[in-house]
């Protein structure tokens, strides 16, 4: 589907993409199908009033400006039409206005995971690593993603004929379940903030922090606090401490969570993982519990889930290489 820095490009049209998260926004230019990382740059929301600033910014740090064609921008959040207000940043992100202001043809605001979705039949395989036995993928079959980071985003992509169809979704919001008597009680502890409890409330960066609070006070540590760097920095340097099961539990967690996505799309393209805090803890997923949980959800005797391979994409500019794939298509 897409050809990476390298290859021949079919054209030379410039085209720009930008991953847009909670946190950090990288942008990068494209010639033709071939996305240049080299121009890639990634730059914290704060520094900037707005997106529209933010690539200003991107485009002023080149001495001959880039003549743009088109754009395409994948944003953290749902996305309804051509204009989307961020959540959690006073950012507004409009298409016509991108249109105008950088004289280009088409400007798409596409949903993040929705972008990480697009980039995964372009994937090489060493740009993804198995978690669990990595069976064979059923070709043309529905592919799930999902992945923790500021949030957790969940995707999808169905097959249509000799194309992809991206799902965008919000299933970061759905209710989380237990999945052993131990998480039943964690769930209560959860419930007392927080009703329903959505699943990224503890599968996602913050998440974490929100999950070993909530096993502090289960285990009497009451007002325990550590946040999500600290927690994966000490749970990769102690196997015997706290915060090492702190991190299983949440890959066990999120297991289930991917199991149960896997289960609703027939997912046997895979189940591909993203976001911004799995690729830093290959090793740690593989040897958790995450593929135990995964196989198990529809019960012990539903052998479904067997033939699913789990898959963690490791390439560095999923999100962007997946914004340039929907703009060649759209």
């Amino acid at each position: 589907m897409l050809q990476w820095e390298g290859s021949e490009p079919v054209s030379d049209t410039l085209r720009l993409v930008a991953d847009v998260g909670g946190t950090n926004v990288r942008i990068a230019l494209a010639r033709g199908a071939r996305l240049d990382s080299s121009t890639c740059v990634s730059e914290p929301c704060a520094r900037f009033p707005s997106l529209d600033a933010a690539i200003a910014s991107f485009l002023d740090s080149f001495a001959d400006a880039p003549t743009l064609d088109a754009v395409c921008i994948a944003v953290a959040g749902p996305v309804d039409g051509e204009c989307v207000r961020m959540t959690n940043r006073d950012w507004e992100i409009s298409g016509p206005r991108l249109r105008q202001s950088l004289g280009v043809r088409r400007a798409l605001v596409i949903n993040d995971f929705v972008a990480v979705s697009m980039a995964v039949p372009g994937l090489q395989q060493h740009e993804w690593v198995p978690i669990g036995a990595d069976v064979a993928v059923v070709p043309g079959a529905p592919i799930a993603v999902l992945g923790p980071g500021t949030g957790l985003g969940v995707s999808a992509l169905v097959p249509y004929g000799n194309a992809w169809i991206p799902v965008a979704t919000e299933g970061g919001h759905a209710s989380i379940s237990p999945g052993d008597d131990y998480e039943r009680e964690l769930i209560g502890v959860l419930l007392r903030q927080v009703q329903p409890v959505p699943l990224e409330r503890v599968l996602s960066g913050p998440g974490l922090a929100v999950l070993y609070a909530a096993m502090s006070e289960l285990e009497g540590r009451a007002g325990a606090e550590a946040d999500a760097a600290t927690i994966v920095a000490s749970a990769l340097a102690d196997s015997t401490g706290f915060c090492h099961r702190v991190l299983d539990r949440f890959c066990s967690m999120l297991g289930s969570a991917a199991g149960n996505l896997a289960l609703t799309y027939g997912a046997h393209g895979g189940v591909y993982l993203g976001g911004g805090i799995l690729p830093r803890m290959p090793g740690f997923l593989a040897d958790s519990a995450f593929r135990v949980r995964f196989e198990a959800q529809g019960g012990q005797e539903f052998d479904y889930l067997a033939a699913i391979p789990t898959r963690l994409i490791t390439a560095e500019h999923s999100a962007l290489a997946g914004a340039l794939a929907y703009l060649l298509l759209h």
